[in-house]
């Protein structure tokens, strides 16, 4: 059998070998199958060296591209044509982007410096990086000089497609590589993805190889489907599904061998009833500090940003408490610049204090600064959100501390993944557990980590926004056939199964069909051709995309330039000028507040507010409520049906799930008090209903779940109706990962009956009547719209205000609810079933309950139980800090009336009355299309202007153009698109043209000849 090595040419081979020796796994078993040219999939733990097996090949082969001509004799100048970019890679975050970048000098380098070496001369390649953070001064070189190897993210991508300069460069690409493919698999970013690749392979002239990336994937299957996509030698039936797709080959390598893992779960209290100060922080903050001092470099992970800022807060506090404990004023240890010997375990002060976030909200400038800090030594740890979880370059980093459980088997491989980075070394990981349930879910994950069992990931079906938002950017590009551009569409993986019906639903949409959504493309329905608009390339590539607005602020220095990061714009609301707040570990004090950014200045020793974010906070997985399930019931049988001792259970749990001492003990404390107080633990087999009185004599009912807040979230939305019904009156309900809390009127008896005979087709169809309005699909129709472009960004830079997205999207979201078949309400549904709730798994849960595959236990309490407490103590949580959730939306429904009262108190005078009649003639004109910026700019938009308005005069249609109407007129005339028939009017016979496709109706209607 040949060496992975063998084909690579010698000045490629001999460099390898001289630098790394051998290959590691996924080298040596993924060069063979990218060397066959074959679509290829890597699993491979993190630094085992997979981006080198994916880029190596590559390399080489643009290297033997100039040496086949060179033997010729002819001038190397293929390398250097206009439109040679041969290999693009693509990753989901940007500073990885700039970081591959910085790494490719070395063997590009080395590979060089070796050939010079063996009498070889090798020219430079070109090495870009294009992300939403190039400035315009780095992106026109690329279009004058196309780069060899381009680096760049899944929307810059996109936008390049949709350029028509930039889009030419992709003509010779060969290779497309990837990375981190396990974040797109799952969700609309990869479907935007996958249908960017179809348009890529479209563009290309020769087949494009697929190469990706993971360290955590399941199913492998899935993710390679996803990869490869379909070939485009099927046809296209109207009902796909009766025809298997014709998936592309994609050869699996699974490299996923077991990396060294040290893992502990920690918990630094005896017991989590008695806290001091009732809070966990204190205990944990000092332990962390002093992991971090065992250790050079540490990475500090939290589930949000708000946690990231406090922890870096907390972490600075306790640093400078510790040391003005420990160093005496004037004595020569004290911190002057460049600290004391990090041995003594002090490091460095500096303006914003030793530790320091790092998250998606910081200004890039400000996490580059960081991350160059901290890999430079000059940090002794960093404080991030899942900004840092992706193979960024930040140095070795030896050990990774995760507050609280990391919500997923995948993310927590990911983040302590992220320490002994080179291949062999350990990885180290702590999570600390900040109370009980959290423990619960932490050593679950911990057992499943050590197992390397992540959670399964599945590519979303026919999400029909990304559909949109792609159609009106491919045919902004160039003219399409409506069969042609269908056919693309479905060699996408996640619109495999895309139906003729959906298909032409989005078109429909797109072309003006529904009032209130002016068309961005125009359908010739005669010639069955797709063309551009004026405007639509500028709509497609100002709204790029899926990534949600989340309505974010600019914070910006005095000078209105420098930017210092972005705050959630409900925190700006209830922000007023004078104001401290923290945002990457520094303060800051607000000097200005404009309409789209505010203005800041330095507030160092100033106490700040704590900013947060919306949705900032991930639900627990169903896979990983069933492993939570499991775990539960296994500890229960030990301490219940068992009856094993604390001294043999412990040990246990120590072996077998990384627990620490205190973490064992207090795991089984809690679940002992939990079975001598009911009797039964809720499980992946049992469902607890516990009944009990709050401290005021309410009654209150707690569904022990632990299948995940997206399951939970869906029963109690269908338990709510149910409750509706039998009370006659709303139902308090919150949910959490870890179950539902009932609040019952004084009288009202607990429905345990509805909640074991509720059946799955009960539940969907509560949940469907209950959805269309409720605030989440109300926010969810409104991100799909956008994504969608229905609703468009502001033109030039001025932002639109949140609120006022919101009152557009409520506006359409009214308009177009009329309409059973708008492609956006369907999908908005699909979105808020199967991503924000998660119905097909609450319909098997039901299911295994009306089977009895798994129990309802009902229990009555006089107090609450101490897991009952627990969720008690969750949501009571809520209410304590009201004041630091965000209210803009709660304003924003106090503004609603509805309009029977509205008419009410208006007595009889007309809404229409109340306006002003210029305002009303101007609104008129521009529905007809007389108005100036409402008039046709070109043939197409004129075809849409007729489809919209229906039957005009010639004289009519010229006065709705803006240039030559006759002309465009004759041109829709000559396609049979348009054509003139007699129609009766109010003053005879008139002559009158009409969309082609309208005018046998018209005939019909009016009994006219041809």
């Amino acid at each position: 059998m040949s060496h992975p090595l063998d084909s690579f040419s010698p000045p490629v081979r001999t460099w390898f070998q001289e630098t790394f020796g051998e290959p590691t796994p996924p080298q040596a078993q993924g060069w063979l199958p990218i060397q066959r040219g074959e679509h290829t999939l890597i699993l491979a733990p993190t630094g085992s060296g997979k981006t080198l097996a994916a880029f190596l090949w590559g390399i080489d082969a643009l290297y033997r591209d100039v040496r086949s001509q060179t033997a010729d004799d002819r001038p190397t100048t293929r390398l250097h044509d206009h439109a040679t970019t041969r290999l693009v890679y693509v990753s989901p975050l940007k500073a990885l982007n700039n970081d591959i970048e910085r790494n490719l000098r070395a063997p590009l380098d080395g590979i060089r410096a070796t050939a010079e070496r063996l009498g070889d001369h090798l020219p430079a390649l070109r090495v870009a990086v294009r992300t939403g953070d190039t400035p315009a001064s780095g992106r026109a070189p690329m279009l004058k000089t196309p780069p060899h190897i381009l680096i760049t993210t899944p929307e810059s991508l996109y936008l390049m497609l949709t350029s028509p300069r930039a889009r030419e460069m992709f003509r010779t690409t060969h290779t497309v590589i990837v990375d981190e493919i396990h974040t797109l698999v799952g969700n609309k970013r990869g479907a935007h993805l996958a249908l960017s690749l179809e348009r890529l392979e479209h563009l290309a002239t020769d087949r494009v190889q697929r190469i990706g990336l993971s360290a955590t994937i399941q199913p492998l299957e899935e993710a390679a489907r996803f990869l490869g996509g379909q070939s485009s030698d099927q046809t296209a039936p109207n009902h796909p599904t009766t025809q298997p797709p014709n998936y592309r080959p994609v050869t699996i390598v699974n490299a996923g061998y077991k990396k060294p893992l040290d893992l502990r779960v920690v918990t630094v209290v005896d017991d989590f009833r008695n806290l001091p100060g009732e809070t966990i922080w204190p205990l944990i903050v000092p332990q962390v500090l002093n992991d971090i001092r065992q250790h050079h470099t540490t990475l500090v992970f939290t589930n949000n940003r708000r946690l990231a800022e406090r922890t870096a807060d907390r972490l600075n506090a306790q640093f400078a408490a510790e040391q003005s404990e420990e160093i005496e004023p004037g004595s020569t240890e004290a911190l002057a610049p460049g600290g004391v010997a990090r041995d003594r375990g002090i490091f460095a002060i500096g303006a914003e204090g030793i530790f320091r976030a790092h998250h998606g909200s910081m200004s890039k400038e400000s996490r580059r600064k960081t991350e160059e800090d901290l890999k430079a030594g000059k940090l002794p740890a960093l404080v991030g959100t899942s900004s840092l979880e992706l193979g960024i370059d930040i140095g070795a980093v030896d050990l990774v501390v995760q507050l609280q459980s990391p919500k997923s088997v995948a993310q927590g491989l990911q983040r302590v993944g992220r320490s002994g980075h080179i291949v062999g070394e350990t990885s180290v990981g702590r999570i600390y557990a900040t109370f009980r349930e959290d423990l619960v879910e932490a050593a679950a994950i911990a057992r499943g980590m050590l197992d390397g069992d992540v959670e399964p990931t599945y590519t979303p079906q026919n999400p029909l926004d990304v559909l949109a938002q792609q159609i009106v950017a491919m045919v902004a590009c160039e003219a399409w056939s409506v069969d042609a551009l269908y056919d693309l569409v479905r060699q996408a993986y996640p619109y495999r199964d895309l139906s003729r019906e959906s298909f032409y639903g989005v078109l429909e949409m797109l072309s003006g069909k529904y009032e209130r959504v002016r068309a961005k493309i125009s359908w010739d329905r005669v010639n069955n051709k797709l063309a551009a608009l004026p405007g639509t390339r500028l709509l497609a590539t100002m709204n790029a995309g899926t990534i949600s607005n989340a309505g974010a602020f600019g914070v910006y220095l005095g000078d209105n330039k420098t930017k210092v990061g972005e705050l959630d714009e409900e925190f700006i609301f209830e922000t007023r000028v004078g104001d401290a707040f923290l945002l990457g570990s520094h303060v800051w004090r607000v000097r200005d507040i404009k309409d789209d950014r505010i203005l800041v200045d330095d507030a160092a020793g100033a106490t700040p507010r704590m900013p947060f974010w919306n949705g900032d906070y991930p639900w627990r997985p169903y896979e990983l409520g069933a492993r939570i399930g499991k775990f539960r019931r296994e500890v229960a049988e030990r301490v219940g049906a068992i009856r094993e001792s604390p001294q043999q259970i412990e040990p246990w749990l120590q072996r077998e799930y990384a627990l620490d001492e205190k973490s064992a003990r207090n795991l089984v404390e809690y679940v002992q008090r939990q079975f001598e107080a009911t009797g039964v633990v809720a499980s992946d087999t049992t469902i607890v209903v516990e009944s009990f009185q709050d401290a005021i004599g309410e009654p209150r009912l707690v569904i022990h779940s632990p299948f995940g807040g997206r399951v939970n979230g869906a029963w109690a939305l269908a338990l709510s109706s149910a409750l509706r019904e039998r009370f006659g009156a709303e139902v308090e309900t919150q949910t959490n990962d870890d179950g539902i809390l009932f609040r019952f009127p004084q009288t009202a008896a607990p429905p345990i009956d509805l909640i074991q005979k509720m059946t799955p087709a009960d539940a969907r169809e509560r949940i469907l009547r209950e959805l269309p309005g409720s605030a989440v699909f109300g926010a969810h129709f409104r991100m799909n719209a956008a994504r969608a472009l229905l609703l468009p960004k502001a033109r030039g830079k001025k932002r639109t205000p949140f609120w006022l997205q919101r009152l557009k999207a409520k506006d359409l979201l009214a308009s177009v609810s009329a309409y059973d078949d708008f492609p956006i309400l369907a999908e908005t549904y699909r979105d808020v079933l199967r991503d924000v709730f998660d119905l097909p798994h609450l319909e098997e849960l039901l299911s295994r309950i009306q089977s009895g595959e798994i129990r309802v236990a009902p229990i009555e309490t006089v107090v609450p139980s101490p897991v009952a407490s627990g969720l008690l103590f969750n949501f009571v949580s809520v209410y304590m800090y009201e004041w630091d959730a965000p209210k803009a939306e709660k304003q924003l429904q106090q503004l609603s009336l509805r309009r029977d009262v509205l008419e009410d108190l208006l007595q009889g005078v007309e809404l229409r009355d109340l306006f002003k009649p210029e305002a009303i003639a101007e609104m008129e004109q521009r529905a007809q299309h007389n108005a100036p910026g409402y008039q046709a700019r070109s043939a197409e938009e004129l075809a849409v202007i007729l489809r919209d308005l229906g039957d005009l005069s010639a004289d009519e249609i010229v006065a709705r153009c803006a240039g030559d109407g006759a002309a465009w007129l004759a041109q829709l005339s000559a396609q049979n698109r348009v054509a003139e028939t007699l129609i009766p009017t109010r003053r005879g016979i008139a002559a009158r043209w009409a969309p082609a496709e309208l005018v046998d109706e018209y005939r019909a209607a009016f009994g006219i000849a041809k």
